[in-house]
């Protein structure tokens, strides 16, 4: 069940227009008055904008607001099934639904998407009016965007934009009365990105190397990168394991809670639990790193988390990050690693030992087999192997 949100709180600055959200985050909100109503939009920017990127931010979305008043589009109105109502107002309702059921990194993540990347283009187009060329057209410009750096953005990020809108129109049709405008649209694609980064994997040598560079370069997180290695769990299950979670006369671990904008929550990604076994050597680690840990803190100690932070609170997913660079430095993988890497490694070498995709499944924690699929890569001298097998 998804945990209670924390609810926003927006601080004035003393800019006109802009707001800073208690998660470090900025809102603008632009207003145009026409007669005795007024049309507005707000925005939210990350925390990394800059003052001159807020105020450059803010005066498009005016001049926006004002080109949507002045080609006479009608004002947002708050009645639902009022054939005036606008794509904006229907996001709106929308969210606040949404924010009831889903876990506040999903709905910060919807909330950037409908905010940043979709209201801007449809966010003015009564419901009623809505199409499916609109949303052809919207997967186009999509496809078309690039970062400040000038680099294209990947599969992933675009399809994150796409899902909260395709959800959104579905039920906006549902509720109108019309035909589903997200119907036979393909979703965004941006292959040339995706392949790099979904594919990266190890070999089970660089995996072993990389075991043994730890022990040796960062032994205070070893225990962690071997379960990461061993497991295929993601950072944030990782970090919010605890030791009623641990097994060691099974040998196995439970997998039901995860790490979320920072804090601990009693599920997954997924909603799912599952149980994945502990090699011989992941049990090994574990039971030494326990003693450890008991014999430095006692029983009980940060609330009983497996790798919790020096001062006993539950790590950030990101916390491994100068680990895996020191790692980089000290041995040349051939690549970046980091937990994504080890996990989707795991994903790829338990397709290439023939597991079936079932059981591969219900270790990854993946809710379909094209999800399976999608993470796992083929190296290239598997692939020249292959050739020499056939034609060596």
């Amino acid at each position: 069940m998804a945990t209670a949100l924390t609810k926003t709180k927006l601080t004035k600055t003393k800019h006109p227009g802009v707001y800073r959200r208690n998660d470090g985050s900025y809102q603008i909100r632009a207003a145009f008055r026409h007669g005795k109503k007024v049309t507005s939009r707000k925005k939210v920017l990350p925390p990394s904008a800059s003052l001159a990127e807020v105020l450059t931010a803010l005066a498009d979305l005016k001049e926006a607001v004002k080109l949507q008043v002045t080609r006479g589009h009608l004002p947002q109105t708050t009645n639902p099934g009022d054939r005036a109502e606008t794509v904006e107002s229907y996001a709106e309702r929308w969210l606040e639904v949404k924010k009831k059921r889903l876990k506040e990194s999903t709905y910060v993540s919807y909330e950037a998407a409908i905010l940043n990347r979709i209201l801007p283009r449809i966010g003015f187009v009564r419901c009623v009016d809505v199409r499916r060329g609109m949303c052809e057209a919207w997967v186009a410009w999509a496809e078309e965007q690039v970062k400040t750096d000038g680099s294209p953005y990947s599969e992933g990020a675009l399809r994150t934009w796409w899902r909260p809108m395709a959800q959104m129109l579905r039920d906006l049709s549902a509720d109108y009365d019309l035909s589903d405008p997200t119907r036979r649209i393909r979703p965004p694609e941006a292959p040339e990105v995706a392949l790099v980064r979904e594919q990266g994997t190890l070999s089970i040598k660089q995996v072993q190397t990389l075991l043994t560079d730890a022990q040796k370069i960062a032994p205070k997180r070893y225990a962690e990168i071997v379960t990461l290695a061993t497991t295929g769990v993601r950072a944030g299950e990782l970090f919010a394991l605890k030791w009623d979670a641990i097994n060691f006369e099974r040998g196995e671990i439970l997998i039901r809670r995860s790490i979320s904008m920072g804090k601990l929550t009693e599920t997954t990604k997924t909603k799912a639990w599952r149980t994945v076994p502990m090699a011989p050597l992941l049990a090994d680690v574990l039971r030494v790193h326990r003693r450890a840990q008991v014999a430095r803190h006692g029983l009980g100690w940060a609330a009983d988390l497996v790798f919790p932070s020096y001062r006993g609170t539950p790590r950030s997913t990101g916390s491994l990050k100068k680990t895996f660079v020191a790692l980089g430095v000290h041995h040349d993988y051939g690549q970046s690693t980091g937990p994504q890497v080890l996990r989707r490694t795991f994903n790829t070498l338990l397709l290439a030992a023939q597991v079936d995709q079932i059981t591969i499944r219900a270790m990854m924690g993946h809710t379909s087999a094209a999800m399976t699929q999608r993470y796992a890569g083929v190296r290239m001298d598997e692939k020249r192997a292959a050739v020499l097998n056939l034609f060596g």
